[in-house]
């Protein structure tokens, strides 16, 4: 495996230079990384286009909050946020929590 820590004492011979451009063009240099994924969290838009295609009722409560629920359940969900906000991951935790739930109660 080819590193860049490799490359950067090979690098000073410039011969060595258009080999390892041709090996990053071609997606075979790999970088290290010692930092966990970055995780990207979803729109509150998101979450609720996702309960709407689910057939959930999304009632808006005061603010920015909204409650969510389905027929099948006798629970609700709420959601904090404008629709542009970042959702929280407790937020798409109960979504996602829901959705199963919705899947279980069908069947």
């Amino acid at each position: 495996m080819v590193t860049v820590k490799s490359i950067y004492s090979m690098v000073q011979d410039t011969n060595y230079l258009s080999h390892w451009c041709n090996l990053a063009l071609q997606g075979k240099l790999k970088t290290e990384s010692r930092h966990r994924k970055k995780y990207f969290p979803k729109k509150i838009r998101e979450l609720k286009a996702m309960l709407l295609k689910a057939d959930c009722i999304c009632e808006q409560g005061k603010g920015s909050h909204t409650k969510c629920s389905h027929p099948l359940l006798d629970y609700k969900i709420t959601i904090s946020g404008k629709d542009g906000n970042d959702a929280k991951r407790y937020q798409e935790k109960d979504v996602k929590d829901l959705l199963k739930d919705i899947q279980e109660a069908q069947k």
